[in-house]
């Protein structure tokens, strides 16, 4: 016989018992919670495995993080200031040394990184405390991969106040491929007549330069406007081949340079308040 009473106290005591399983729930969450950070308290003590922090150097026989820091970045750097400013500045140089043996066109396809010293990082930050810098308020300059690397970078960026922010960059690419073997038919050696070649026919050397600079001028004010310039230029030689009679092997100097130029005004507007007079 159905019982309309006993499904409907079925039906309420149905959210009691969810209730209680998600009190039950969170209350052992936070037993495990309070768990973790007594782990993390007695890891801190003498003798304990201590987290290694990064940027720290760290000694692989006693794996303590108690040695000195191996440079001294500028997110930790105090810098010091001069002419208003607080200066802060960090610089990381090395070096390369490559050894390869086989084909060095290959090398310089695939990895083209050779030996010798690099500018693996410098970043300088100026922060003018009060904002009464004469030309800027902040500026950040960063570069990285100058000294032989194929790909090189320089990013600059200011701003003062409501006057202006300014961006800029350059970077430096270059890309070679030099592999011997293609369209090349006298290759391997075991070709009669052999008549090695060194270099592919299709050989192409491209050095790729690109700059960037943007411009605002009163970025927070009610009329905005907006300047930008880019720069791409691409120079080097290509080597190609003639399909007509004999493989004419053909030389091509290649040097062509790309310019844009951005600009435009933008107006805030402020919304007008409707007053209703009863």
């Amino acid at each position: 016989m159905f019982d309309a009473k006993k499904v409907l106290r079925m039906a309420v005591g149905i959210p009691r018992v969810l209730v209680l399983g998600a009190c039950l729930a969170s209350s052992l969450f936070a037993q495990a919670q309070q768990g973790q950070m007594d782990n993390k308290d007695n890891k801190q003590a003498p003798g304990g495995n201590q987290p290694v922090t990064a940027g720290t150097a760290v000694d692989s026989t006693s794996k303590s993080a108690n040695l000195a820091p191996s440079w001294d970045q500028t997110g930790t750097n105090q810098g010091e200031v001069a002419a208003g400013y607080e200066i802060k500045q960090s610089a990381e140089f090395g070096g390369r040394l490559s050894d390869f043996t086989g084909n060095a066109g290959v090398w310089d396809t695939f990895v083209n990184l050779g030996s010798g010293p690099r500018l693996l990082e410098y970043t300088l930050e100026l922060h003018s405390p009060d904002h009464t810098g004469l030309l800027f308020d902040d500026l950040t300059f960063t570069n990285f991969g100058y000294g032989g690397d194929p790909n090189d970078l320089s990013r600059v960026t200011a701003q003062k106040g409501k006057l202006y922010d300014f961006s800029g960059s350059f970077r430096r690419d270059q890309n070679i491929f030099d592999y011997d073997l293609l369209a090349n038919p006298l290759n391997p050696a075991a070709s009669n007549p052999d008549v090695p070649i060194l270099n592919t026919p299709h050989e192409f050397l491209l050095t790729r330069r690109m700059s960037d600079a943007n411009l605002r001028l009163f970025p927070l004010g009610q009329v905005r406007f907006r300047f930008g310039w880019s720069r791409v230029v691409n120079e080097g030689t290509t080597f190609s081949t003639f399909h007509q009679g004999t493989e004419a092997l053909l030389r091509q100097p290649t040097l062509n340079t790309s310019d844009s130029y951005t600009a435009g005004v933008s107006l805030r507007f402020i919304p007008c308040t409707t007053i209703n007079y009863d």
